[in-house]
């Protein structure tokens, strides 16, 4: 069985407290497959849409990767963690109180393209050693930040002290360190208390099953949208470093056989195509 689930792909509606990581471990073991990996980290603790890519499919994960990414949430002022989400450990509160208005004209500051700090506690590296181990080992980082864009926020109001948030976002946007950074614009202390990511691109977390019901194996088509082309004659050439003159102007083609078998990711080269990626 492991030689025959090849270059799949599998929606899972990740549940918290659950590693990214051990989400693949667990399909790795149900399917008896060698090769898996996720297209995007979630925090153990959010819940939502993982792309697990299986066999040569994870060759593809750069292809969808940077889609925008759609989030929704909630969130408490009046109190601060280390991490800036509800696992961490308290670091300040107190009684001050946001309205809905003041968060809602906040907003458009937040909008378009930001530079965003890294949080102490994620996974980026800092010469090779992971921000979060250091900080937990109470290490002082320097400031890093990155430039992210935030297409949407919306927020709404629950309680008092509680909002609830939908935002659309770049890949690689820290949810809990925008949060925070708008609350903190208004004078606020705030951590987030649960995160759900409800789409990649046009991939919604409804199309997607729990680890523990029967999965379903989507072609690698139905995730990357690029053009499938016929070329079941030219297909030993390809997979030999060949190049193939096609009347076409994609930047990327899936080559397929005569059984509609996707068997290469095609790349153009000036005025021909050669493999970028075996499948």
């Amino acid at each position: 069985m492991k030689e025959k689930i090849n270059s799949k792909f599998i929606l899972i509606d990740k549940d918290p407290e659950i590693t990214s990581r051990k989400a693949c471990n667990f399909l790795q073991k149900k399917l008896n497959v060698k090769k898996i990996g996720h297209s995007g980290t979630l925090d153990p603790f959010a819940t939502g849409l993982l792309i697990i890519g299986i066999g040569n499919a994870t060759k593809l994960f750069p292809f969808i990767g940077t889609e925008t990414k759609t989030y929704t949430g909630t969130f408490l002022t009046g109190v601060e963690t280390d991490t800036l989400d509800i696992t961490g450990n308290i670091t300040n509160k107190n009684d001050n109180l946001a309205t809905l208005d003041q968060y809602k004209n906040a907003i458009p500051k937040f909008l378009g393209k930001i530079m965003q700090r890294v949080p102490d506690y994620s996974a980026s590296k800092v010469n090779g050693t992971r921000r979060y181990k250091l900080a937990r080992e109470g290490k002082k980082l320097d400031d890093k930040y990155v430039e992210r864009e935030i297409y949407s926020i919306n927020i709404f109001k629950k309680t008092k002290s509680e909002f609830s948030f939908e935002c659309v976002v770049s890949n690689g946007t820290y949810i809990r360190q925008l949060i925070y950074d708008i609350s903190k614009s208004i004078g606020i202390i705030s951590t987030l208390t649960s995160l759900r990511r409800e789409k990649i691109g046009n991939i919604d977390v409804s199309d997607a099953n729990k680890l523990e019901e029967k999965l379903s194996l989507l072609p690698v088509s139905e995730i990357v949208n690029f053009e499938k082309v016929l070329l079941n004659k030219e297909k030993e050439k390809l997979q030999n470093g060949g190049f193939i003159n096609l009347d076409k102007d994609n930047e990327y083609l899936f080559a397929c056989d005569d059984d509609g078998e996707i068997y290469s990711l095609l790349e153009r080269k000036d005025d021909y195509y050669k493999v970028k990626k075996l499948l």
